[in-house]
């Protein structure tokens, strides 16, 4: 009764929780939480996830620096012969993450490209999951890829594999990913344990 309509207008207040995750937060509530995440109804846990990375002063800190030390890695495509063939995919390959643009969808003012695609594909190594819509353009004879992060509340997983809600908070059966148009990151969800430690500390 409480859930709200998820339009296609992510820039909306909608992005922003409509009350704090964290006031009032007892040990039983931060229970709760993570038992329905890995039940597979993700949003209250991921609401309180976000809001603990955002006010932790050390859970905010190494969770940047973790992201950061892989984003700022370099990276190389290597041909796996000496054709003329693999220089051509070489090349478009090399076209398309310098061309490559990345954006949130609660967050307009967020963009980039290939380094910021790996900032928040990382984002897995502390909520579990990361999820991106994948588009892909023709521009000048090259394909462009634009990927746009949508946060980990809009989903569910209770049947083993992500689907989108169209309310947040819903209670039935979300809708499937095409795995052609979705990116999905896979990582160690350091916010399960972490929050346990917030709330003690």
């Amino acid at each position: 009764m409480n859930s709200k309509l998820i339009s296609q207008n992510y820039g909306s207040p909608l992005s922003r929780s409509r009350f704090s995750p964290i006031k009032n937060l007892r040990p039983e509530s931060v229970s709760r939480a993570i038992d329905a995440f890995n039940a597979g109804r993700l949003s209250q846990a991921a609401r309180l996830f976000e809001a603990i990375l955002q006010r932790d002063d050390t859970i905010c800190c190494l969770n940047a620096k973790r992201k950061k030390s892989v984003s700022r890695l370099e990276y190389e495509i290597c041909p796996l012969e000496n054709s003329r063939r693999a220089r051509a995919h070489q090349r478009a390959l090399a076209q398309f993450y310098e061309e490559l643009a990345c954006a949130s969808a609660t967050d307009r003012n967020a963009g980039g490209g290939i380094r910021k695609l790996i900032f928040q594909m990382m984002d897995c190594a502390a909520m579990k999951y990361s999820v991106h819509k994948m588009e892909f353009r023709q521009s000048g004879g090259f394909v462009k890829g634009v990927f746009t992060q949508y946060p980990l509340w809009l989903f569910e997983n209770t049947s083993g594999k992500l689907r989108i809600l169209k309310r947040e908070n819903q209670l039935t059966d979300g809708d499937p990913l095409d795995e052609n148009q979705w990116l999905i990151a896979c990582g160690d969800g350091l916010m399960i344990p972490s929050s346990v430690a917030y709330i003690f500390k």
